[in-house]
């Protein structure tokens, strides 16, 4: 039986799923989306790596889904020192990354064990210690509830190295509004299910800055998607 505190959770997903279909946007952890996302993601994480693979650079996703996103940049990225390691909400999850990873990953890839983490609950230690150099979240903040988008915040805070980045892909909203109109029927819809919806950056800066991190850069994505830079102090 699922506790009532991850049923948020796992309903955004799915709910999601049904809710992008009606407004012609791929349900963000889709394999459609995924695919579609990986290749201009990576790009954008290609500015935070070393150049080399003299030292090893640490990174955790957040919400790691079918691990699409891991298994296509870790093997992109692996001559430059790429330790990548994932993390789900339940261990039903946890325990599919780790098939798929042992199925399609290749031999020597630097994707870690899977890890359990629910956002809106006590962080595991290990991400108490400041050790990861990159923290990444795709399509994650508009389909949680705020409390696990709080958490993401959290964790960023607390697992990051100083100066360390975490990078959030997904649709956004300034100054007040959502753009463009596709975009406004998304979060019509996610937020009428609950309390989900595409979030104002604003809204975004200030748990950052709760949390000791500040709004670097914002990269303009296809299919009308952001992805924005965060850095720790």
């Amino acid at each position: 039986m699922v506790s009532a505190r991850l049923l948020p959770l796992l309903l955004s997903r799915s709910l999601a799923t049904s809710i992008t279909s009606a407004t012609s946007r791929p349900s963000p952890g889709s394999p459609m989306a995924s695919e579609r996302n990986k290749s201009p993601i990576g790009d954008v994480l290609d500015g935070y790596l070393p150049s080399g693979s003299d030292e090893r650079t640490s990174l955790l996703e957040f919400s790691s889904g079918n691990a699409s996103h891991a298994l296509y940049l870790e093997k992109r990225f692996r001559s430059r020192g790429l330790d990548w390691k994932p993390t789900e909400l339940t261990q039903g999850l946890v325990n599919a990354i780790e098939r798929r990873v042992k199925k399609e990953g290749d031999a020597g890839n630097g994707i870690q064990t899977p890890m359990l983490v629910d956002l809106t609950q006590d962080l595991p230690s290990i991400l108490s210690h400041g050790s990861f150099h990159l923290v990444l979240s795709v399509n994650m903040i508009h389909i949680a509830p705020w409390a696990a988008v709080q958490g993401l915040f959290k964790a960023a805070g607390c697992a990051l190295v100083p100066s360390g980045v975490m990078l959030t892909y997904g649709p956004y909203g300034f100054n007040g509004t959502i753009e463009p109109e596709s975009n406004v029927a998304f979060d019509t819809s996610l937020r009428s299910l609950g309390d989900w919806g595409i979030r104002q950056v604003s809204d975004l800066e200030a748990e950052a800055e709760d949390n000791g991190l500040w709004l670097e850069k914002v990269v303009d994505m296809p299919a009308n998607n952001k992805v924005l830079v965060w850095r720790k102090n």
